[in-house]
């Protein structure tokens, strides 16, 4: 297929997992590392959509509660040298700074971290609309729906995967298969 002709349900991810609103922030770290994932959507408790959360917005949570606050302001990616999470707004892109936390994680739940604007799409959008929606809105994954259901996500690495021919993705998963089966031995 031409790539210029790929749509949201040809690259999308069917069915993505998700995540419960009043999931405790602990097991939403077990829960993105046991699934591999870097986010996911998050329904209420009548598995309506109401928002999206990440690592990212995980880990910006974290060095809040334990207080790593810098001079520099940013939009919560480690930094080297020294590495530390940089924490507060960015006013490039009109993000407010994130309430302090007091307590522990397990004393927080995802609905207090998650992001509720939420970009979908439908199944028939273009890839290259896709792609410009997460370059302008600087996002990671889009959710694809239908009459407000979720069908699917369409992530950054899906995207990037489009870039590899047919046999760079043949080698890419048999390297992925070989450091699986190192790290159950």
């Amino acid at each position: 297929m031409n790539p210029k002709e790929l749509k949201a349900v040809d690259v999308m991810t069917p069915d993505p997992v998700t995540v419960q609103a009043n999931l405790p922030l602990p097991e939403l770290g077990a829960f993105l590392f046991e699934h591999q994932i870097s986010g996911a959507p998050v329904v209420d408790e009548h598995g309506c959509l109401v928002g999206v959360v990440s690592v990212s917005d995980l880990a910006r949570a974290a060095g809040l509660l334990v207080g790593d606050e810098t001079e520099h302001q940013g939009d919560g990616f480690f930094r080297p040298e020294p590495l530390q999470l940089v924490v507060g707004c960015n006013p490039t892109l009109g993000i407010e700074p994130a309430p302090k936390f007091e307590g522990n994680l397990a004393d927080h739940r995802v609905a207090e971290i998650m992001s509720t604007l939420i970009y979908s799409v439908s199944e028939e959008t273009r890839v290259s609309e896709i792609a410009r929606i997460m370059i302008s809105h600087r996002y990671h994954r889009v959710l694809v729906t239908r009459d407000d259901q979720l069908l699917g996500i369409v992530t950054s690495l899906d995207l990037a995967a489009l870039l590899l021919t047919e046999l760079d993705r043949a080698s890419l998963l048999l390297e992925s298969d070989r450091s699986t089966a190192s790290v159950a031995c």
